[in-house]
């Protein structure tokens, strides 16, 4: 039996896997130990930008910056954002340390090494200033915000050529949320003057290092921007929801350019607290048999957040999840490819 990472492979190279692989399951997402983009796991606290981040105790796996507090504080203050912030020293960074200390915790062996290089530009932004507010910079501010994307676009390039040489992960994320519900946070002509430029010059900066997978991240309605995220050379799009998004059209249009990560339905019953296990089990089902007839798919999804904070939950919920995408996906893709 192959592993979870040799399996995931097969995909990338466009090989029939040996089952579709579940990005939970076949990836290990890891942030350098030497600095925190959002406080602490679980904990939240001051990111190294000098921004406050906070825990709901119903949401212990992630954190949102602290809506109280905006570290740049008002839009009519942006021209003068780094009055405000802190500017991260990435060589002062004592990354050797950080890799002997994190290396020995990943299961490279099964697992590929994957890491997002702090947040998108826009994300970071909202996080500075808040998310209407950032929006309102765009329009009234728009030199300043251009100067920020600038440097931030800079200062994770940096990051990801220290992560290259101490860490050498196998996957690397790009990509911001900017897209809602129903499609971008704001227009097309926005969309291509403040985000593409900088999406493109990371991704090419990526592109430097042979063997190394591309994949970008958005959340949301994401069809129109699609073309756009391919240019980039990417080689993997998440997490093309499917309520938002129709990915067998995508498939259709694009599934010789990219390879699409998504399926979840992340608004359905499966979802919620007391979701049974033939629930889970049948959402798995739902999407191999929607999207994995080519046998090029992975599965993104699972349950993310601890149900009541009970963490035997969460493994129990996500245990069903992937042992049905295994067991399932083997024969289903057994039948059709032999």
């Amino acid at each position: 039996m192959l592993t979870e990472k040799e399996n995931l492979r097969r995909v990338h190279r466009r090989q029939i896997p040996e089952w579709i692989p579940q990005n939970f399951a076949a990836v290990q997402l890891f942030c350098p130990s030497c600095y925190q983009p959002h406080g602490l796991p679980f904990q939240g606290g001051t990111d190294l930008f000098g921004a406050k981040w906070i825990v709901e105790t119903n949401a212990p796996t992630g954190a949102i910056p602290d809506p109280r507090f905006h570290i740049i504080p008002d839009v009519d203050d942006m021209p003068n954002w780094r009055d405000f912030i802190t500017l991260p020293d990435v060589e002062a960074m004592d990354w050797a340390a950080a890799a002997a200390r994190d290396l020995p915790t990943f299961d490279r062996e099964n697992k590929m090494l994957c890491t997002d290089v702090m947040d998108g530009n826009f994300n970071r932004l909202q996080a500075l200033l808040g998310t209407c507010e950032t929006l309102i910079a765009m329009l009234e501010e728009p030199e300043a915000v251009l100067d920020f994307f600038d440097y931030h676009t800079d200062l994770k390039i940096k990051m990801l050529h220290k992560i290259m040489e101490y860490y050498h992960p196998d996957i690397i994320i790009n990509g911001d949320d900017v897209c809602s519900s129903e499609g971008l946070f704001f227009s097309r002509e926005l969309y291509d003057k403040f985000i593409v430029p900088f999406e493109r010059r990371f991704a090419e900066a990526v592109k430097q290092y042979d063997g190394v997978i591309l994949q970008h991240h958005v959340c949301g309605k994401c069809e129109d921007i699609i073309p756009t995220i391919i240019s980039y050379g990417t080689d993997v799009i998440e997490t093309m929801q499917p309520h938002m998004n129709d990915i067998v059209k995508m498939k259709e249009l694009y599934g010789d350019k990219v390879i699409f990560n998504g399926g979840w339905d992340s608004y359905g019953p499966h979802n919620d607290p007391d979701a049974t296990e033939e629930m889970l089990r049948a959402e798995v089902r739902k999407i191999v048999d929607t999207y994995a007839y080519d046998g090029s798919f992975i599965i993104y999804g699972g349950i993310i957040i601890p149900v009541d904070n009970s963490w035997d939950r969460f493994n129990e919920m996500n245990g069903w999840v992937f042992d049905e995408t295994i067991r399932y996906s083997r024969e289903y893709l057994k039948k059709k490819f032999g």
